[in-house]
């Protein structure tokens, strides 16, 4: 059966240390918008006669996924986490030039509902799409007279290499009945 989608519900995210990862959870996401990264497979073409004789396409290999994320709150761990930064004693300090930003994992929640569901109480579960190595940035932050300030990051999320050197891919996806489900991986 197809799953039915709406909202975003819960965003964690966690630096990628040698120890368990310690997630810190962003109550107050408004948007999560993905971008898949490919790299366009070459046609090469063998012609003679006036005629096409043979041809090789190569298919399209996915390099990864660019999250544009917003979130409805400013929240400095997030932020720190997100952009590399730090935050100590409620004050946020970008990273510095040319210091290279530490990655983390990101899981983004989504609540699923059964078809033709039209009630909350309809509500079937949750997905949640996890992202084992991302880089990030603070991208855009708008301030204006009398309207809310969204913040609004970019996320890169990209192929990388397990402790024993296999291939883990960019984002994966399950379904889980219960938000706190999903504390094993």
């Amino acid at each position: 059966m197809a799953e039915v989608l709406y909202g975003v519900r819960l965003v964690k995210v966690a630096k990628i240390t040698a120890e368990e990862p310690d997630w810190h959870s962003i109550l107050t996401p408004q948007q999560a918008s993905w971008a898949y990264q490919t790299q366009a497979g070459s046609r090469v073409e063998l012609r003679g006669g006036g005629r096409l004789l043979a041809a090789v396409e190569d298919d399209d290999e996915l390099l990864g996924v660019d999250i544009t994320f917003t979130d409805a709150a400013m929240d400095g761990p997030a932020w720190a986490i997100i952009d590399g930064g730090t935050w100590a004693a409620s004050k946020y300090t970008p990273r510095a030039l040319g210091v290279e930003p530490v990655g983390f994992q990101c899981k983004i929640y989504q609540a699923r509902y059964s078809e033709r569901s039209q009630h909350q109480s309809g509500e079937a579960g949750f997905v949640v799409f996890t992202f084992p190595f991302c880089k990030g940035v603070a991208a855009n932050l708008t301030q204006q007279d009398r309207q809310f300030t969204a913040p609004q990051f970019t996320i890169k999320a990209r192929d990388s290499k397990d402790d024993e050197d296999k291939l883990v891919r960019c984002y994966r996806w399950k379904l889980i009945d219960e938000l706190e489900e999903d504390e094993e991986e």
